[in-house]
Order: C-alpha cells, then sequence, then structure tokens
C-alpha cells in the first residue's frame, strides 16, 4: 500500500515540473496550437444533409371546359377583382389538396369576361379561371441512399 502512496505523490510532483516547465516565462500558460486570441467556444457546424424543402409544382387549372370556373362580386369592379381572386384561390387550394399536395401556389386569375352592372345583384360582377401549381414538401431522409 506505501508503495501505491509513493508512486501517486511521484507522479503529481513530476506532474506538477511539468506543468510549470511547460507554462514559461511568468507562469502564464499559452497553448500555441490554439492561440491566445482564439474564442472560448465556437458554434457547431450546420449539417447540410437531408431535410425538407417546399416547391412548386406541376401546371393545372380550374377552367371547366375552357370557361370560367368562379365569378367574383362586389360594389365596384376592383373589389369584383379581389373578390373574384380569392374564389380562385380557395378553388386553386382545393384542387391541389385533392390531388395529394400540400395546397396552392403561383396562382394566377385569367379573366374570361369584362367585369359589368349585375342589377340582380345590385353590384358588378366578373368572371374567370386560374392557373396554377400545387406546393409539393419533398424531404430527404440522409440515412437512405
Amino acid at each position: 500500500m506505501k508503495l501505491c502512496r509513493f508512486v501517486f505523490v511521484g507522479l503529481c510532483a513530476a506532474s506538477l515540473f511539468a506543468s510549470s516547465a511547460w507554462a514559461g516565462e511568468g507562469g502564464a500558460a499559452v497553448n500555441s496550437a490554439i492561440g491566445a486570441e482564439a474564442p472560448l467556444s465556437t458554434p457547431a457546424p450546420e449539417l447540410k444533409i437531408g431535410g425538407c424543402r417546399t416547391r412548386c409544382i406541376g401546371s393545372y387549372t380550374t377552367s371547366i371546359n375552357g370557361g370560367p370556373s368562379a365569378w367574383g362580386m362586389g360594389s365596384t369592379c376592383s373589389t369584383a377583382q379581389t373578390d373574384l381572386d380569392a374564389r380562385l384561390f380557395d378553388q386553386a387550394d382545393t384542387h391541389c389538396v385533392e390531388l395529394g399536395y400540400d395546397g396552392a401556389c403561383s396562382v394566377t386569375t385569367v379573366i374570361t369576361g369584362p367585369c359589368y352592372w349585375q342589377p340582380s345583384i345590385n353590384g358588378y360582377q366578373t368572371s374567370g379561371y386560374a392557373n396554377h401549381s400545387c406546393l409539393s414538401t419533398i424531404c430527404i431522409d440522409p440515412y437512405y441512399p
């Protein structure tokens, strides 16, 4: 047991002398591999493998036999156009979901007739359809070749 203590004390003393010799002048330890200006911590690198991305794919239309699929109505032609745009986006979005995609993107309104006063609704009306593509989320599995 005394031999173990002697060896332990000897290793501690040798370590003390080695560290003071390594510290250099003035006792300040400097690791030349790191340098005096090195940050205390560095951020972990970002993994660029795998992940998910959303893409617009396909070319679809809401047109019914080349004609309109929705009508927009409002107190002015501008509000009728805004109403038509909203209705067509909803149609395109529903169409994409029915096809198994995440929704609609890149929706373009195609006007099929001029804006006109419609007495039966006491407002303006316009008609059209949408050409659109659909959102698709593509995920890459970094562990699958």
